[in-house]
């Protein structure tokens, strides 16, 4: 809102005030959303194949258009696609379906790229991957499921957690390396801005920096974990509208965070049961999040954040 005055010379009414008035709305735009941000298959015997599904949603208010979809990478011929993308409409999602069928023992990877009309993130890439098995090594290899949730100290707020861990585990020695794979999550929590005490909407990606390793001897599980958290967007709702604060494409930790996990004390961990873990851990600084960087690590990074996690076997 604003007043148009006018001055003039007339005697009897030398100022003539007009209001002026107008309402904002935000231009229709499409945001692409892709889960998973990695795919891994685990471990897969030569000459049998595994699938998994990669969802493309729409997330913002106009319709997206999907340009290309295709696989590249160093095995990429090890992987292929189908799908049903096109034009995915406000609020819809289309599906991906990934199918690996390894064609050599070992650590098979390749990208999936999808390129669309998003002004901001016109191309994204999901990391796929597996092991090719021949039979020959004495390795007990497992895929588990995971759920649960962390705590995030500083602002006394929670996120939920899912996904998978893809696990090798020598049977002689009990040592194991694993695939972490954490699903895209959101949570709130509250931050200053504008004078008042906002509820912020944050949605957080994880990236595997390392692989997870550690041991599983007589029901004792003991792991390390070191992956990026990625903020890519951090949003307030403000007279009706979601508005972005902070976060973006490169705003994540300036170093892995490293994650100590163990089985809960007084329990038995199997991998063909599962069972609870859990572990405390340091989020370090956030960087390249915005204007609001300083203000969202006051909130998010910091020590003491603990995890609890339930594994359980994808049969």
């Amino acid at each position: 809102s604003a007043t148009l005055s006018i001055e003039s010379g007339d005697a009897e009414n030398p100022v003539v005030d007009v209001p002026l008035t107008g309402t904002s709305v935000l231009a229709p735009v499409p945001e692409i959303s892709v889960t998973p941000a990695d795919v891994s298959f685990g471990s897969v015997m030569l000459g049998e194949t595994a699938t998994a599904q990669v969802t493309i949603a729409n997330e913002g208010n106009a319709s997206l258009m999907i340009n290309a979809i295709e696989i590249a990478g160093t095995n990429s011929s090890d992987f292929t696609q189908t799908n049903d993308c096109t034009t995915v409409a406000q609020d819809g999602s289309c599906t991906v379906e990934i199918s690996f069928m390894p064609s050599a023992a070992g650590g098979r990877s390749a990208t999936l790229n999808i390129a669309s009309d998003d002004p901001e993130t016109p191309d994204v890439s999901v990391a796929l991957s597996g092991q090719g098995n021949d039979g020959s090594d004495d390795v007990l290899e497992v895929l588990l499921d995971l759920e649960g949730q962390t705590d995030i100290n500083a602002s006394g707020s929670s996120l939920p957690l899912s996904g998978s861990i893809a696990t090798q585990l020598e049977l002689a020695t009990g040592m194991f390396e694993a695939d972490l794979a954490l699903d895209p999550t959101q949570g709130q929590f509250k931050i200053p801005l504008l004078f008042k005490s906002l509820t912020a909407n944050a949605k957080v990606t994880f990236e595997q920096a390392d692989m997870t390793t550690g041991t599983l001897i007589d029901g004792n599980l003991t792991a390390n974990s070191s992956l990026y958290v990625e903020v890519p967007k951090v949003t307030v709702r403000l007279f009706g509208l979601k508005i972005p604060v902070g976060g973006g494409k490169d705003c994540r930790t300036a170093d892995p965070v490293n994650i100590e996990l163990a089985s809960v004390e007084g329990t038995n961990f199997s991998l063909s049961e599962g069972g609870d873990v859990t572990g405390n851990y340091t989020l370090p600084p956030l960087q390249n999040c915005g204007p609001l960087t300083d203000v969202l690590n006051q909130f998010l990074a910091g020590p003491d954040n603990g995890i609890d996690l339930t594994l359980t076997p994808n049969l």
